[in-house]
């Protein structure tokens, strides 16, 4: 348990060994999705769905364009970010839109871990493409 500037108590969960991520320890989760697991449902925002060819549901946008899920880090001062992101490919992924010069547009056809806001600062994006050359689907 942490105590929050607040007073409010909140539950957390801390890997002091690092096990799953540096080996160094000392990680707070902010955030858990294992759509394997049973029972899991998506956050709000995004839409569950299940298709034949995985055996489990999949969180995905609600519909064209971009979806944001925000995990809250409890005012907690943080200098690295660990995690691991599946993804499943439906259709043909466009990769990265060239027409767009900005993480604050819809830049990609896969996901991406910012934090902040105005602006936005990026961390990590996980992109889907035809193939490891070509950027989106305009050539």
């Amino acid at each position: 348990n942490i105590t929050l500037t607040n007073g409010n108590i909140v539950t957390v969960y801390c890997d002091m060994e690092g096990i799953n991520c540096d080996g160094e320890g000392g990680w707070t989760r902010v955030a858990y999705l294992n759509m394997t697991e049973p029972g899991t449902t998506c956050p709000s925002g995004l839409t569950q769905t299940g298709y034949i060819d995985i055996n489990h549901d999949v969180c995905e946008r609600s519909g064209a364009g971009c979806d944001s899920i925000i995990f809250s880090t409890y005012s907690l001062n943080y200098t690295k970010v660990c995690g691991q992101i599946r993804g499943y490919q439906f259709g043909t992924p466009d990769g990265l839109n060239t027409g767009t010069s900005n993480i604050n547009s819809y830049y990609v056809d896969g996901v991406s871990i910012t934090y902040g806001s105005n602006p936005r600062q990026h961390i990590w994006t996980y992109a889907g493409g035809l193939s490891a050359t070509q950027l989106n689907s305009q050539g």
